[in-house]
């Protein structure tokens, strides 16, 4: 089953929840019980993802050269 790691933005506190995939449910601070949790996207996410064929910044960089009058300080590629 999957970790997701998330961060409290009453108490600040970072903590891992086990959950599925498919778990909807609500998820609580586990050490002050807020809901207003901010989640953590960690390096194992994005590597897989760029693994699986879902990293945008090919994307990002094509549509930046198709547009050059588009400043580079704005684009997340260049």
């Amino acid at each position: 089953m999957p970790e997701y790691e998330y961060r409290c933005k009453k108490c600040e506190q970072i903590f891992a929840v086990e959950r599925s995939m498919n778990d909807s449910s609500s998820v609580n601070c586990a050490h002050c019980n807020s809901t207003d949790l901010a989640r953590i996207w960690g390096v194992n996410f994005v590597t897989a993802n760029a693994k699986a064929g879902n990293n945008k910044s090919a994307a990002q960089g094509e549509a930046c050269a198709s547009n050059p009058a588009k400043p580079k300080s704005c684009c997340p590629c260049g």
